[in-house]
């Protein structure tokens, strides 16, 4: 059994999206921690405005906490962001449209840009997000796919059949 998707392209939002999302499913903790982390910085900054008292006890030196808070945190959403833009950029499968052939045997990757095989032995796991596929082959790397690329006749049905007869994990 074959099955091509063809000429699938990734723009920056939906890698941010997919990629936030894939933060959810994977690891809600650390979103969790994100959040909570980025209200303190916002809560420091409404603190720092609201009251005179902290703002003249910082003015003084006696009261850094707050202001290291305040200015640190909200930095974390923007940090984040630029991460995701790096990874993007340096992932020459992601700035062009691809060509992906699953085969029984392996995953072919052909690009204009870089041209790859794999074997399915190197991926772990499977995660299903709206109308894309994620074939994660490590913790940070995999391969994007996307269903309205699939070509007919191939359905998702064939293409759930072909991963669970490799024994991926479907999350």
């Amino acid at each position: 059994m074959e099955l091509t998707f063809k000429d699938v392209f990734l723009s920056f939002r939906a890698y941010i999206s997919l990629n936030l999302r894939l933060l959810l499913k994977r690891n809600l903790r650390i979103v969790v921690v994100y959040t909570v982390m980025i209200l303190c910085g916002l809560l420091s900054w409404f603190l720092i405005i609201a009251s005179a008292q902290l703002r003249a006890s910082i003015l003084k030196g006696d009261a850094f906490g707050p202001l290291i808070t305040a200015i640190f945190l909200p930095i974390l959403p923007f940090s984040l962001w630029r991460g995701y833009q790096k990874m993007y950029k340096s992932s020459a499968l992601l700035q062009a449209p691809a060509t992906y052939r699953l085969l029984e045997e392996e995953i072919q990757v052909i690009s204009p840009l870089a041209n790859s095989q794999a074997s399915w032995q190197t991926v772990n796991e499977l995660y299903l997000l709206g109308h894309y596929a994620v074939l994660m082959n490590s913790t940070v790397t995999g391969y994007f796919l996307d269903f309205r690329c699939l070509e007919a006749p191939a359905t998702i049905a064939d293409f759930l059949t072909l991963v669970r007869r490799q024994g991926i994990l479907i999350k």
